[in-house]
């Protein structure tokens, strides 16, 4: 395995193996070696584009506004963290009686305290989120991490939302 080290301030490491594909761990404002999935690159890229598209894949949020225990607002990006699921809040149209979802968890009293939970974890502390797609509703699917905290994990941890299925 072969790895470039650039400096600290771009935020990334490349690693690979010949003929292999390269992953490039993404760590802006966090160190390098912070706990974000991977960016998988072809070999062959330049240098200056690895590190555009690690660049775009992790940014810090300052200030985040809180949707609900699963989504929130970094500026006018949409972000709903990825592989959790978290209660729908009081009048979610997933949870009305014709429109009914198998899937939604339909708890008010559950999704407040999620909602909560949320913006108390947040408030405060460096907000990092790590970009890995989109969902059905164009926001964007991202691991957010409040310091070094996964919150994700954090909240299913505590009962607040499970993992999603």
């Amino acid at each position: 395995m072969s790895s470039i080290q650039p400096p600290p301030s771009q935020g990334a490491v490349v690693a690979w193996s010949a003929g292999q594909v390269m992953t490039v761990r993404v760590a802006v404002g966090m160190g390098v070696g912070a706990p974000v999935p991977p960016l998988q690159l072809r070999e062959g890229m330049q240098m200056s584009a690895i590190l555009a598209l690690a660049s775009a894949a992790a940014v810090l949020c300052s200030n985040p506004a809180v949707h609900d225990g699963d989504s929130l607002r970094c500026g006018t990006e949409r972000i709903r963290i990825s592989n959790i699921d978290a209660p729908e809040l009081a009048g979610s149209p997933k949870c009305e009686a014709r429109r009914r979802s198998r899937s939604a968890w339909c708890d008010d009293a559950a999704g407040e305290a999620a909602r909560r939970a949320l913006a108390g974890l947040l408030a405060g502390r460096r907000v990092t989120i790590v970009r890995i797609g989109t969902d059905a509703y164009g926001r964007t699917l991202a691991r957010v991490y409040a310091g070094d905290i996964d919150v994700g994990e954090w909240l299913i941890e505590r009962g607040l939302a499970r993992r999603w299925r």
